[in-house]
């Protein structure tokens, strides 16, 4: 799990859905918006979609989490970014190494897909 400060809340999460900018890759779906802090924040939200067992959502959820934690987006100071993840039905099948390497490459995705953001 990231540390509570690199996770969003209800309210931040509420807010991002409604005035977030959309972005789309190969594993995931989701929202972003710029942010005032010098780091990325994030959630991730898994529906019953993507699978039916808990123990398999809650499975993708830490995979996804520690690919963050891990990851270069969580510790860059270059991106000021408030990111919600939904992941694809298509992620039940994939590795950790490929959640890992598409958490890896979010962000450039994201800003070369849309541009930086507008909203705040």
């Amino acid at each position: 799990m990231i540390a509570k400060n690199f996770r969003l809340n209800r309210n931040q999460v509420n807010y991002l859905s409604r005035k977030g900018n959309p972005f789309n890759s190969r594993l995931f779906v989701g929202k972003y918006i710029e942010n005032n802090e010098n780091f990325s924040r994030f959630c991730v939200i898994i529906s019953r979609k993507i699978s039916l067992e808990a123990v398999t959502r809650n499975r993708l959820r830490r995979q996804i989490y520690e690919s963050i934690r891990t990851s270069e987006i969580s510790r860059s100071a270059k991106y000021h970014l408030d990111i919600m993840i939904v992941p694809k039905k298509s992620i039940t099948t994939k590795s950790f190494s490929e959640i890992y390497e598409e958490i890896e490459t979010l962000p450039i995705k994201i800003i070369n897909q849309n541009g930086p953001s507008k909203n705040q």
